[in-house]
């Protein structure tokens, strides 16, 4: 399936992509991972915070009364990607309740591999922005924090060298809705371009002289991706 799909990103994740230029992720199989495929645009969701008006409120109920309020929105959204959380926000946020209006880029996905965690080489460090050590650390962090959630992280450390999914991806620093709404406006001028050479020669037409159709052309029969 392609298409937009979600993906959920731990805030040292979403700094290596937004402040490192990295081109490469790695997912455990599952539900949200199975379904980017080459050619989704996964828009990401991570950990994030609002003022403290908002704490207890869900992010969908924030973003509903921020349309009325005299604040600065959503720029009074703060990244734990950016670094250490200012006092002024309120509680930290997880990545999965990210509502799709706050998300801030997503990635184009050229090209998904499956193989084993463990495999490693320059290219991959430079492509995923960690040192090997530092990568173990955080995959393991990541795993052990599953069973805080109820989980059995057995068969997920890096040392069981589990099989994921190695995704190669081109950032693309715009909201996705916002993006896919430039590329529908983008289609309708083209679509409208294409119309005013016949429009143009039906109206410099003589009165007393038939309109003859012109014969489509390779440039303009070219057809547009639909969104």
């Amino acid at each position: 399936m392609t298409g937009v799909q979600p993906i959920n990103l731990a805030a040292d994740q979403a700094r290596v992509i937004f402040h490192q230029g990295v081109s490469q992720i790695r997912l455990r199989p599952g539900f949200m991972a199975d379904r980017i495929v080459v050619g989704s645009q996964a828009w990401v969701r991570e950990p994030f915070a609002l003022l403290p008006w908002a704490d207890h409120l869900s992010p969908t109920a924030a973003l509903q009364r921020a349309g009325h309020l005299p604040t600065d929105w959503p720029a009074d959204v703060h990244f734990l990607a950016d670094g250490r959380k200012p006092a002024r926000f309120g509680g930290t946020r997880f990545a999965r309740t990210l509502p799709r209006q706050l998300s801030r880029g997503f990635l184009q996905v050229l090209s998904v591999q499956v193989d084993q965690l463990q495999r490693w080489s320059p290219q991959d460090e430079a492509a995923l922005g960690f040192t090997k050590a530092d990568y173990i650390a955080a995959w393991n962090f990541a795993a052990k924090a599953v069973a805080t959630f109820g989980g059995n992280p057995r068969g997920l450390r890096w040392v069981d060298n589990p099989q994921v999914r190695i995704i190669t991806f081109g950032l693309v620093r715009q909201n996705i809705d916002a993006w896919l709404e430039c590329r529908r406006e983008a289609v309708a001028q083209s679509k409208h371009a294409a119309a005013v050479p016949e429009t143009a020669a039906a109206g410099s037409s003589a009165p007393d002289m038939p309109v003859r159709r012109r014969a489509p052309s390779a440039t303009n029969a070219t057809g547009h991706e639909r969104t």
